[in-house]
């Protein structure tokens, strides 16, 4: 099991969250914490552990949300959030498609064999809300030690998924324009990340992932996760970023954000 708790405010490029949605969404993300991960022996996410224990908190927390934020669109907000607290399944799906987890908890401790490498198909959800992509990755563990004494491991990817740029700008999830005009040609991409582990403990110290996508317009779409330095015995902290966007926070920001 990991344990995730909020430890410091969040930060959204540098600053406190001061939009109302913004807001809202971080007021309601303290449901959450503390949040108990699931993993499978790889380190795969695999589901939330205490969903009863959420559920229970959310009364109260829903309660002095309502007493500071009025509204139609304040109430529809609160339901929707309601609604996939109902649903184990639907709470876990929720997190394992948020791409902070998923570059996270990945599959990442494995048997490398003796050529130090292994190749498969991930699916990373880079394109919002539609069905996540999928890549062929290639996973290379480093045979020595970085100049700091960390693990590292490398993947290089390129995209495999069906559908095509059209299907993708449209949001999609199936390669419909694939299917009514068969010439067209699957979109491209590629994907980059080097992980560092701690050569002890084999935690995770950082994280940098990149993915391009050669739509009409290209996209890229970058996570970092680096360990902040604290001392021995004291809580992991880590800063994360998400293209352009900053945030801060003792692991993870507000879930229900754009």
């Amino acid at each position: 099991l990991f344990r995730i708790e909020r430890i410091s405010e969040t930060y959204i490029n540098d600053y406190l969250p001061d939009l109302l949605v913004d807001q809202l969404a971080y007021q309601t993300g303290r449901v959450f914490y503390p949040l108990l991960i699931e993993t499978d022996y790889a380190g795969k996410f695999s589901g939330i552990h205490n969903w009863k224990e959420i559920q229970e908190r959310w009364a109260g927390v829903r309660e002095k949300i309502e007493l500071y934020f009025k509204g139609k669109e304040v109430r529809k907000y609160l339901e929707l959030t309601e609604s996939i607290l109902d649903s184990k399944e639907e709470l876990d799906e929720l997190f394992a498609n948020d791409l902070f987890f998923h570059t996270y908890f990945t599959s990442i401790y494995q048997n490398y064999t003796s050529l130090f490498m292994l190749e498969s198909e991930k699916s990373y959800p880079v394109m919002g809300k539609i069905n996540p992509l999928k890549f062929s990755v290639e996973q290379q563990l480093c045979k020595e030690l970085t100049d700091y004494q960390a693990i590292k491991i490398i993947h290089t990817g390129r995209m495999v998924d069906e559908r095509t740029v059209r299907d993708l700008e449209q949001g999609e999830n199936y390669p419909i324009h694939k299917m009514v005009y068969p010439w067209l040609e699957p979109a491209k991409g590629t994907y980059k990340a080097y992980y560092t582990l701690n050569h002890r403990t084999r935690q995770i110290r950082t994280i940098d992932a990149r993915w391009e996508l050669e739509l009409s317009k290209k996209k890229t779409v970058e996570v970092k996760i680096h360990q902040l330095d604290s001392d021995p015995g004291s809580q992991d902290s880590f800063i994360i970023e998400e293209g352009t966007q900053k945030k801060k926070s003792g692991f993870f920001s507000t879930l229900f954000g754009d």
